[in-house]
């Protein structure tokens, strides 16, 4: 009875030379790999792209872009009833705790005071399946007992929608965690900063 043997040659790891080993190194290193991880945009993001491009502007020192809704035309639920739930637990949230209160009511007018929100007349009439209620709610971290935000809540759901559904998220602008890492190596000083506040 015969046997066979099958196998294959190559270059084994005592083959590469260190010249290619160096080589190699060094591609990592200066972020060469990095070069093809640059995402494409998708056909989403594009678009999202050119709802923003069309229609940035600034008003009284504010860039102001339009929602990039996934459909155009959005024909919300009344969530009204959600909203207003959501608005009386939080009432009674406040009313258990005068600290909260306070610190919560000084934050929501500093929304007022920067133009970041502002008053609807009771007279405005928007059109059915045009408007939404963002209920809104306290978040404090443990870790900063000073500081509270008032977040307002997109993944909140009536009759299985909710605004995050309804709108596109655009492009992922956050740096590669690698690229960042090599980059500090380039130069002498490396700055970081943090955004404060967006709406």
């Amino acid at each position: 009875m015969a046997s066979a043997c099958h196998f294959v040659y190559g270059k084994s790891d005592s083959d590469i030379s260190l010249e290619a080993r160096v080589e190699q190194f060094w591609s990592i290193d200066t972020g060469q790999v990095l070069a093809g991880s640059v995402p494409e945009l998708s056909v989403d993001d594009r678009r999202v792209l050119k709802v923003w491009n069309g229609s940035i502007k600034l008003k009284e020192g504010h860039y102001e872009l339009s929602i990039p809704f996934i459909d155009e035309c959005p024909n919300f639920p009344d969530n009204k009833s959600l909203a207003l739930k959501r608005l009386l637990y939080l009432k009674k949230r406040l009313s258990e705790d005068t600290d909260l209160h306070k610190r919560y009511t000084k934050e929501v007018n500093k929304l007022f005071d920067k133009g970041y929100a502002e008053c609807i007349p009771s007279t405005c009439n928007t059109e059915e399946g045009k408007l939404w209620y963002l209920p809104h709610h306290a978040v404090s971290n443990p870790n900063k007992p000073d500081k509270l935000r008032v977040v307002f809540d997109c993944a909140a759901e009536c009759k299985n929608t909710s605004l995050n559904k309804n709108v596109s998220q655009g492009q992922d602008l956050a740096n590669k965690l690698l690229g960042v890492l090599l980059r500090f190596r380039e130069r002498n000083i490396a700055l970081m900063a943090d955004i404060e506040a967006m709406f």
